[in-house]
């Protein structure tokens, strides 16, 4: 999906998130949007954590030998 937004300039969205925008749209209990909220952060919640993934390949510690926690020194 980003590569397609990156190529046509335009927003891209999916299936999903095409439903709980109708859904969205046509809530109007405070409960209902309520559920369509907590629907899209869980369906946003596996997106996000997959996003900062570059980060795991930055290391910290001594010689680069470990995530930085509880690296000892001369021991």
């Amino acid at each position: 999906m980003k590569n397609i937004k990156k190529i046509t300039g335009l927003e891209v969205i999916d299936r999903c998130s095409v439903i709980l925008e109708i859904f969205a749209r046509h809530a109007h209990t405070r409960e209902a949007k309520i559920q369509i909220e907590i629907s899209r952060l869980e369906y946003l919640l596996p997106r996000l954590t997959s996003f900062w993934t570059h980060f795991t390949r930055v290391r910290g510690g001594i010689g680069h030998k470990g995530g930085g926690r509880g690296a000892t020194i001369g021991t």
